[in-house]
């Protein structure tokens, strides 16, 4: 009698152990809801310095629809009209008065189509005096003193 009753408490308890399709989670499927923006920099030259102005930083978000990737504006330390494209073509920013807007495209749950998300946040940075010797020459660099900041994602 008590072979039978231990064997229904083993099999019971291997059971619960056992994960069931409900537990499964599709982690090819996730809508990206935050995100971090990392080494975030802009650089401004100095009137005798030939080299051009840029916004450099890394982007990243919690979801891994991408990979961490690098965005650069060259020529300018703002955009407000088009978006610029990072190194994954994905994820775009745009840039002005230090508030930063970003936008990741992502292939929507059950359906080919791609969906967007964005957000808008304000980059507190750091300013100092870029002296001629470093590699981006004479100029002002700021950055942003916790190293990186991050934010929401909301449909686009």
């Amino acid at each position: 009698m008590l072979t039978p009753t231990l064997t229904v408490l083993a099999l019971s308890a291997i059971s619960m152990a056992l994960p069931t399709a409900l537990d499964k989670k599709d982690t090819s499927c996730q809508t990206p809801k935050t995100f971090t923006i990392s080494r975030f920099s802009k650089f401004t030259p100095s009137s005798s310095n030939p080299k051009p102005a840029q916004i450099s930083f890394t982007y990243s978000d919690d979801s891994a629809a991408v990979l961490p990737t690098t965005c650069l504006l060259t020529g300018s330390t703002s955009i407000s009209d088009t978006p610029v494209r990072c190194a994954n073509a994905d994820v775009s920013f745009l840039f002005t008065d230090n508030e930063l807007t970003v936008f990741e495209k992502y292939t929507a749950c059950n359906s080919t189509e791609n969906a967007q998300v964005k957000s808008k946040i304000y980059i507190a940075s750091y300013c100092y005096p870029s002296p001629p010797q470093l590699p981006l020459g004479e100029g002002i660099s700021c950055q942003t003193p916790t190293g990186s900041v991050g934010g929401s994602l909301v449909a686009a």
